[in-house]
């Protein structure tokens, strides 16, 4: 795998304390493994925004479409029951 140098400002006390939990040849494997899990939790995020707005835009094709096949079944249980 490809592997790219970057530079970031990190407040001390959580360098310290990732320094002191994760061994020197773990650090890259680690941080790229959070930042992966972060990006895919934003996605998953976004996702679930963008499911939710389309089902708020198709919410009263659903009820009409719902409302049209009760109205069947009624029909066919009164022809049944009548």
């Amino acid at each position: 795998m490809r592997l790219a140098r970057r530079t970031y400002f990190l407040p001390p006390e959580v360098v310290n304390r990732f320094e002191t939990e994760v061994k020197a040849g773990d650090r890259s494997s680690v941080v790229g493994k959070l930042l992966a899990t972060w990006l895919a939790e934003r996605d998953r995020k976004a996702l679930r925004g963008q499911i939710v707005a389309g089902c708020k835009e198709l919410a009263a094709d659903y009820l009409e479409e719902d409302r049209a096949w009760n109205l069947a079944a009624d029909d066919v249980w009164w022809r049944i029951d009548g």
